[in-house]
């Protein structure tokens, strides 16, 4: 299976397996509606974003290679993208900390680019979980067909037999956005 896929398989899974925790015993219904919420806020303001102002790093990086030789330059440009993709945390007195951030993302040193796939495989899974909660059964089903596939198919057509689009067009932003924002809402209240 394409690895850019088997993200999008586990991604799926812990959106439809936070479900059931309680149910597996794993859990109290209470903390069950907890660890839901902190999974559903920290996707759309801590792993999104972070990938997001990764991707835009590397290509920086690779767009200005000169200044990208130069550690502090790096750093500086770290800082500056945190402030645009998350501008609610605080770093007062942490800026050297936080311009040594991009140094831990392995992925931009072994795997140029891939990074971005986590993006990809959380909109993939947002709408494998989306279709799980209209019709649990049919979209299990495309999501077991889809594994099935395994590389025998290119990954749109794979992220198609999950029931899903592979696109990032604002429709679907939406989709994650809507989605997450109606799932908190209930489990808040």
């Amino acid at each position: 299976m394409p690895i850019e896929f088997a993200e999008v398989a586990s991604t799926s899974m812990e959106f439809i397996g936070s479900m059931h925790l309680q149910q597996a015993g794993l859990c109290s219904e209470e903390e069950a509606r907890l660890l839901r919420i902190q999974h559903l806020e920290n996707m759309l303001t801590g792993y999104l974003p972070t990938i997001m102002r990764g991707d835009a790093f590397q290509h920086w990086a690779y767009e200005n290679f000169e200044q990208a030789l130069d550690p502090d330059q790096c750093a500086q440009k770290w800082i500056e993208l945190t402030k645009r993709y998350q501008p609610a945390i605080d770093w007062s007195g942490l800026e050297d900390e936080l311009g040594m951030g991009w140094l831990w993302i392995g992925h931009f040193f072994d795997e140029p680019f891939y990074y971005i796939e986590y993006a990809f495989a959380a909109i993939g899974a947002y709408q494998v979980w989306n279709n799980y909660l209209r019709d649990p059964e049919r979209a299990l089903q495309q999501y077991r067909h889809a594994l099935s596939l395994g590389a025998t198919r290119s990954l749109p057509e794979l992220y198609e037999a999950a029931g899903a689009k592979f696109t990032g067009n604002t429709q679907i932003l939406e989709l994650v956005r809507d989605l997450t924002l109606q799932q908190l809402t209930q489990l808040q209240a």
